[in-house]
């Protein structure tokens, strides 16, 4: 499901490039009110949240910890003159890295699924290494510490799945909380899952002993699963609505 659902995000970045383009050059550079961003800083503040996530995203596969640098949205905004930037070229650059961060969301859910896939055999080897290993003369202590040791890769293997499958959370839990098109509150509910998800596998290599207690914050965030599905079962994903919600956004300064 959580490929679909990214490919439907990205059909929906892909109906938002007509509609952010219609605004023009003059209403794109346009401040609503004084103090309020116009369209082109909206847009490049987008950009700025996209490329900050990425790298987080990446960062996390890098080092052991989960703190990651911040940033000054007012500054960088400023700092960057996207007022004075073509507006083509900067919607061109948000849907480029929409594009780009739904993509890596699908990449960590293609090797969660492979690796867990993999580990998954860990449940049939003790099955063979106790029958036919037996059979063939394996001494029978030697066969049971053969058959404990392939659970124990089957264990570690599914934690190592879990941690790419905390990625695809958190792409779609920023994405969402992007789209306008789901509950925010589910995104960011979304995101939170992520994280106990990586904390979850971290802890199992480096703290096993501590690893039942994260289980169950872990399965308190897993909720957020649930309220999704829920959602888009009963809802589901208004491309329309969100288009006409973020052109809105845009005339009145939101």
């Amino acid at each position: 499901m959580s490929r679909d659902f990214v490919v439907d995000l990205l059909s929906a970045v892909d109906r938002a490039v007509p509609a952010l383009l219609a605004l023009g050059d003059e209403r794109s550079r346009a401040h609503p009110a004084p103090g309020k961003w116009s369209p082109r800083e909206v847009i490049g503040h987008l950009v700025d949240s996209a490329s900050n996530n990425h790298q987080r995203f990446v960062r996390a596969q890098l080092q052991d910890d989960l703190i990651f640098p911040g940033y000054e949205q007012e500054a960088w905004v400023r700092l960057q003159r996207y007022a004075e930037s073509p507006w083509d070229d900067l919607v061109a650059l948000w849907a480029a890295f929409n594009r780009h961060v739904a993509r890596v969301a699908i990449f960590f859910s293609l090797v969660g699924i492979s690796v867990q896939s993999a580990a998954l055999l860990g449940h049939f080897a003790p099955l063979i290494l106790l029958k036919r290993g037996v059979a063939l003369g394996v001494p029978i202590e030697l066969a049971r510490a053969q058959a404990y040791m392939a659970l124990q890769l089957q264990s570690i293997g599914f934690a190592v799945a879990l941690a790419f499958f905390g990625g695809t959370m958190l792409c779609r839990g920023y994405l969402i909380v992007r789209s306008a098109i789901v509950p925010r509150a589910i995104g960011v509910a979304l995101l939170i899952e992520g994280v106990a998800y990586w904390a979850n596998s971290l802890v199992d290599f480096v703290a096993p002993g501590s690893a039942g207690a994260v289980l169950q914050i872990l399965m308190a965030a897993g909720l957020a699963e649930v309220a999704l599905c829920l959602w888009l079962l009963v809802m589901g994903v208004n491309a329309t609505r969100w288009l006409e919600l973020r052109s809105l956004a845009f005339e009145r300064g939101a």
